[in-house]
């Protein structure tokens, strides 16, 4: 009988100390010197640096809406320390991003939120290591293992062009001119999902049954031109809904929300002598009278 040698795995254990009180946070053994960047944003400025000075970190989250931290490098204890004490993070969180791996996970602290992500990153091999993400009411925070790209800065087109027919070059210029509008075209055929037809045909059959009344044959492309052109009406209506409501509350609105919880709203109409009123329920309430508050603001253009 031949016996196997089992093979033996090396387990990469937590650096932490042995009987040590919770919260306790200690230098990652062998980790990189941190290095920390800052890119804050508001609606009239942009702030880039990587920044040594950690004592204006609280003064830049209450100065910009949007301000995101990236720290790279578990080596550097203080500056782990004292980015923790600027943004009130939590002594147990903290010990998480020193104390690696971590399984993923997400902590609720009240004014933030803890996550442990595992991030793919390319050497010789497929490796993974540990991302570390703070969200705070005004801040990101997000604390990498070792130095490398968070944001890979390469995408793909598809396209039928080779490259003898189109350089690379010339193609993402031709993509770029395409304009922004493309990437709602998703949003408006899950949301209104516009009926086309793809035949001049009348049908033969609907949902495998054959149909009770037939069309005349028609022009299919000019009726899916005016089906388009009414969809696309609609769309821009509810998208001017969508930004007074998101004006009203500070809030993001996609599509299918505004349709869910504003325009699918249970209501009635009462007529009375020469008024007509519309009961609008309580869950829907609020946002409709958010908008017809912002509504109320409108002012014709001066031509």
């Amino acid at each position: 009988m031949v016996k196997r040698r089992r093979k033996r795995i090396s387990v990469v254990r937590p650096s932490v100390k042995i009987a040590a009180s919770p919260g306790t946070l200690t230098a990652h053994s062998g980790g990189a010197d941190s290095l920390v960047s800052v890119i804050a944003y508001g609606p009239e400025k942009l702030l880039e640096d990587e920044t040594s000075d950690l004592s204006k970190l609280e003064a830049l989250v209450s100065s910009y809406p949007v301000v995101w931290i990236n720290i790279v490098g578990l080596g550097s204890l203080d500056i782990l320390t004292e980015v923790g004490e600027q943004l009130g993070l939590h002594r147990l969180a903290l010990e998480d991003v020193l104390n690696i791996p971590q399984r993923p996970k997400l902590d609720d602290y009240g004014d933030h939120q803890f996550i442990v992500a595992r991030m793919p990153v390319t050497h010789e091999h497929l490796e993974t290591e540990q991302l570390s993400i703070f969200l705070g009411k005004s801040f990101v925070l997000t604390v990498q293992e070792r130095p490398g790209e968070l944001f890979l800065h390469h995408f793909w087109l598809i396209t039928n062009w080779s490259a003898e027919e189109m350089p690379a070059d010339e193609l993402l210029e031709l993509y770029r001119e395409r304009g922004s509008a493309e990437g709602y075209m998703g949003e408006l055929m899950n949301v209104l999902s516009p009926a086309l037809s793809s035949s001049p045909r009348p049908k033969r059959h609907y949902r495998g049954c054959e149909p009770q009344r037939r069309s005349d044959s028609c022009d299919a492309f000019a009726h899916n031109e005016v089906r388009l052109l009414l969809n696309m009406l609609a769309y821009n209506v509810c998208h001017a809904v969508r930004v007074l409501l998101e004006k009203a509350t500070g809030q993001g609105w996609s599509l299918q929300r505004l349709r869910e919880r504003v325009l699918k709203t249970a209501g009635r109409l009462v007529l009375h002598s020469r008024y007509v009123m519309v009961v609008i329920g309580v869950a829907g309430a609020g946002w409709w009278t958010s908008l017809l508050v912002q509504m109320g603001r409108w002012r014709p253009p001066d031509w």
